[in-house]
């Protein structure tokens, strides 16, 4: 868990989860100089892959434990699901979060990327990634128009942040690889012809790993100003080399444990 301030100036942050569904409380201070006031407070964040394939397919049992998961989102501000396909209606039978996006659709029509929150939001826009690799192997990304999402949430006022949401290209091979680069790079651009200047957070399945040679999430801190709090203030500031993934479970929130989820969070020059 870790607290980060979001202010009118400062370094942008990238924060990798240690697990699948992860979240983040967030401290939020702006100062608006020409009201000469200021305005502070804190919200939590929650990603989660609620693997909502069709139960005959999955690997596990969305039937059963989607319906499990709804209660528990209501604990949270700002909730970005993926793979909510045809279990949409279980997953917020139970939420009394007032704002949420209407569903991207089942398996092989929607995206799976939806989100749900406290604070009302607008303009949401979703994207299909341009590359998608694997019809029926590897991933069968091109099965269903996976992407990212994005919209402005507003916080309070006047305060306003751009929220994204994404499910990049899964696999290891060549093609799968390919695509993923490309679906890093697209979103990378989005943000900066879409949000440039603004305060930003992004948080989904990126499937990528600093120590996979072939992946760029690297792309989003040489782009778009990104830090990752888990290289500095975990790993002392050193990227994984590449090599074998740092699969340690015996401390899910140290320096040799990295999984796929990742949030990042860019403090910029203004969110007023």
């Amino acid at each position: 868990m870790m607290r980060r301030s979001i202010v009118q100036k400062g370094a942008a942050l990238v924060l990798s989860a240690v697990v699948a569904f992860t979240s983040s409380p967030l401290f939020l201070s702006t100062a608006s100089a020409a009201e000469g006031g200021s305005v502070s407070g804190s919200f939590n964040v929650l990603s989660y892959n609620v693997g909502g394939l069709p139960d005959l397919v999955s690997s596990s049992n969305p039937k059963e434990y989607t319906v499990q998961i709804s209660p528990k989102l209501n604990d949270y501000d700002i909730i970005n699901v993926q793979e909510d396909f045809n279990y949409h209606n279980e997953l917020i039978s139970q939420v009394t979060l007032p704002y949420l996006t209407t569903t991207s659709g089942i398996a092989g029509f929607g995206s799976g990327l939806n989100s749900l929150s406290k604070y009302p939001f607008r303009d949401l826009k979703r994207i299909t990634w341009d590359k998608r690799s694997g019809l029926f192997d590897n991933g069968s990304d091109e099965l269903t128009p996976k992407g990212f999402t994005a919209a402005t949430y507003e916080i309070t006022p006047p305060v306003k942040l751009d929220v994204y949401n994404l499910h990049a290209d899964a696999g290891s091979d060549d093609k799968s690889l390919e695509a993923r680069r490309d679906n890093i790079r697209q979103l990378s651009n989005y943000i900066k012809e879409h949000s440039d200047g603004n305060a930003v957070i992004v948080f989904g399945d990126t499937n990528t790993r600093y120590t996979r040679a072939a992946d760029n999430i690297e792309l989003l801190m040489s782009e778009n100003g990104l830090r990752d709090p888990w290289i500095d203030l975990i790993r002392g500031g050193s990227i994984p080399a590449d090599g074998d993934a740092l699969m340690d479970a015996s401390n899910l929130n140290g320096p040799n444990y990295e999984i796929v989820t990742k949030f990042c969070i860019a403090e910029v020059k203004r969110c007023l």
